[in-house]
């Protein structure tokens, strides 16, 4: 990093000529001269209605600094959405001694965008180190880190969730929107998914059982645990989060995250 950084620098994920001008706002807020910020513009990878950036400082002492803005100037929401699900999770985790979540700043800027700030950890990315394994390595991966990543799961949901009926209202509405989805599905590919999972959810609503309903992550996944030793990691991009939906997302998501075949 020698070799690029002078004082400060951000590596972005967008391909866009006028990225460095959006992120001097942000920079000002920060107190970091201007002159002393390169941009890197990398790839072509951004969010939905955000875009993300990481910026290292020369000295190694100082962690580096994540930032996510909105796109659009009109459109706060999704990123005031993600920093109240990464308020709320910081709270339920705080004394959790292994995994945790980073600790999160909002600012507003002018014009109507508004950035989420984080001090991240140089630590490696579960995924990447996953992906990189042979097979018989990816399967002792897995194996020490799907219980414990469950258990994590599994302490978070209990602190965040209620248990409630599924015809109750609350459920009826997250089945409702999955329904609505599946018809986004259909129309887009000429699925008949709507069918079927209308069917489902008709037998689901007939049996005398509860959910677990409160906040999910909505991405866990390997691709969002930053590990910094194996007693120590964090869950990053809370942008899928939802404050009321049903906890055995993320633990589908989780176990199929590693590979079925494992």
């Amino acid at each position: 990093l020698d070799l690029f950084i002078n004082s400060y620098s951000i590596f972005a994920f967008k391909n866009d000529i006028t990225l460095g001008r959006i992120f001097h706002p942000i920079i000002n807020k920060l107190g970091i001269n201007k002159d002393n910020v390169r941009f890197y513009l990398k790839g072509r990878y951004a969010y939905r209605s955000s875009i993300s950036a990481v910026m290292f400082n020369k000295d190694k002492n100082r962690k580096p600094i994540y930032i996510k803005m909105n796109k659009d100037p009109r459109d706060s929401l999704n990123i005031e959405k993600e920093y109240k699900a990464l308020l709320r999770a910081g709270g339920i985790c705080q004394n959790n001694p292994k995994g945790k979540v980073l600790n999160t700043e909002i600012y507003e800027l002018n014009g109507g965008r508004k950035a989420i700030v984080q001090r991240v950890l140089m630590g490696r990315n579960l995924a990447n180190n996953f992906l990189s394994l042979n097979y018989a390595r990816q399967l002792r991966t897995a194996t020490l880190w799907l219980p414990e990543l469950a258990e994590w799961l599994s302490d978070f949901h209990l602190k965040s969730t209620k248990l409630l009926k599924v015809n109750e209202n609350r459920v009826g509405k997250i089945f409702s929107e999955r329904l609505d989805m599946a018809k986004e599905v259909d129309r887009t590919i000429g699925s008949n998914m709507h069918a079927s999972i209308d069917k489902i959810i008709n037998n689901i609503a007939d049996l005398n059982i509860s959910l677990p309903i409160g906040l999910i992550h909505g991405d866990f996944s390997p691709i969002n645990v930053l590990v910094e030793r194996n007693d120590l990691y964090y869950i990053i991009d809370w942008e899928d989060a939802n404050p009321e939906d049903c906890g055995l997302d993320d633990i589908c998501n989780l176990f199929f995250s590693f590979g079925v075949r494992l």
